[in-house]
């Protein structure tokens, strides 16, 4: 039997099987669906005013705005545009707060005083609308949702939101003051650019929650990103500020954030308490890639190509696997008390690494820096750190691979091709060091404690924390 037949037996007998009666019930036909009324309820807008509750709808473009004086109100654009023929808001939301939300959807709003203007509402819903050309964008007071929408050409705010906030896939450009500014809550996704300031966030006080942004960018604004308290930002970039790219309030954490190209001032600039940067990279700053107050932590995080410091602390910070590379200051310029542990500082125009008073250095490197690989302060204790090829190489003048000061401890560490390796400090002390290529290996004090031994001869010293110089 040929196959065609075969499939069609056992299409036959299949339909025999579950096909259901050919006799059709009893009595005329009648319609067993609902209406598209009875399934979403929905009222063509007529006039200037909803005053009931309920689902309504434009049913043509406007040239006069939309008062909402009671909540529970969904408002489809249907794709039509609000564009008043004199200055008021298009949309406008004036009655007592009530816990019903206020819905505004599908369409576009052009030359208004306020596009959407919902600051009494309880809550705010908009999705898909397009605003142009208005004094602000979206205004709302508490718990605004916003997403798939985009606001251009504003006198004030793109989109303010004094309360909480989930924004989400929205873009906002050409606005004259923040392009997204909101209180506390949530923003993914969203983009805005050439704005004079870019994303202002003010969350994290007593009776806030705080900000998560994650997926953002800023672009040629004069601020990308500026939080009043504590934030957390996630894959956030800020390209082409003028100002900075990101001001940091106390408490703020940041991973895998990114400014580039800062046109005047710092990449990341954090100058009112302790707040911790992960994986973060500043690029071509104006100043210093990193600017942060005292108790601030970096972990890998990297300043390239800045014209000022590559980081820049306070006091007591911690720096754990960070890379300073091309910068016009030191690779490393921090406070008092500070630890840096496995970090590198490369072809920097002053030191490598700059530190202050009783810090703990290990396992750093130090590069062809045009000044001292590290410069030190009293106190500090250094181990298993390389000098190699900083200030100038062999011949390039006062500078050394290691610089002491009064009380230093130098461990452990290596100078190589340095103008000199390893300088002492009054009562310093340096052991178990190496030191080689250097147009003076060893510059020790006569208060300065470590033996130098050549192993030209064999290492017949039996002195364990020795120092090498070959």
């Amino acid at each position: 039997m040929s196959h065609w037949r075969i499939w069609a037996t056992a299409l036959f007998t299949c339909s025999t099987v579950f096909a259901g009666p050919l006799d059709p019930p009893a009595g005329p036909i009648a319609p067993t669906g609902k209406t598209l009324q009875e399934v979403q309820p929905r009222t063509p807008l007529v006039g200037d005013t909803i005053d009931v509750p309920g689902s309504y709808y434009l049913t043509g473009p406007r040239i006069s705005g939309i008062t909402i004086t009671t909540a529970g109100v969904t408002l489809d654009l249907n794709g039509f545009a609000i564009a008043p023929a004199t200055l008021e808001d298009a949309i406008n939301y004036s009655s007592a707060v009530d816990v019903r939300p206020i819905v505004i959807k599908n369409g576009f709003i052009r030359n208004a005083a306020d596009g959407i203007e919902c600051t009494g509402a309880s809550m705010l819903i908009v999705e898909h609308v397009h605003i142009a050309n208005c004094s602000r964008g979206i205004v709302a007071s508490r718990d605004a949702h916003i997403t798939n929408s985009a606001v251009i050409g504003t006198s004030s705010e793109g989109i303010l939101v004094l309360g909480r906030a989930v924004i989400s896939d929205c873009s906002v450009s050409n606005s004259l003051d923040e392009g997204i500014k909101i209180a506390s809550g949530a923003v993914q996704n969203c983009m805005v650019s050439e704005c004079n300031e870019g994303f202002e966030f003010s969350g994290g006080t007593a009776d806030q929650d705080a900000v998560v942004a994650m997926n953002c960018s800023a672009t040629q604004c004069g601020t990308g990103f500026t939080s009043i308290d504590a934030v957390s930002l996630k894959n956030c970039t800020a390209t082409e500020s003028t100002t900075r790219g990101f001001r940091m309030g106390d408490g703020s954490i940041l991973s895998s954030c990114v400014a580039n190209r800062t046109t005047n001032g710092d990449g990341f600039e954090a100058p009112n308490g302790a707040n911790t940067f992960l994986h973060c990279t500043a690029i071509r700053s104006g100043l210093a890639g990193f600017d942060a107050a005292s108790g601030s932590i970096f972990t890998t995080c990297s300043a390239r190509l800045s014209s000022g410091a590559g980081f820049d602390t306070g006091n007591n910070a911690n720096l754990t696997g960070c890379v300073a590379d091309g910068n016009g200051g030191d690779g490393f310029d921090v406070g008092n008390g500070c630890v840096l542990r496995g970090c590198t500082a490369t072809s920097n125009s002053n030191s490598g690494f700059d530190t202050g008073a009783s810090c703990r250095i290990v396992d750093c490197t130090a590069f062809i820096n045009s000044e001292d690989g590290f410069t030190l302060s009293s106190d500090n204790r250094i181990s298993d750190c390389v000098a190699d090829g900083n200030g100038g190489g062999i011949g390039g003048g006062e500078f050394a691979g290691f610089r002491g000061a009064s009380d230093t401890t130098i461990d452990s560490c290596t100078a190589t091709d340095n103008p000199t390796g390893i300088i002492g400090g009054s009562g310093g002390l340096i052991i178990r060091c190496a030191a080689a290529g250097n147009q003076t290996n060893y510059d020790l004090g006569s208060s300065d404690h470590g033996d130098i031994i050549s192993p030209s001869g064999g290492f017949s010293e039996t002195n364990a924390f020795a120092n090498i110089s070959y």
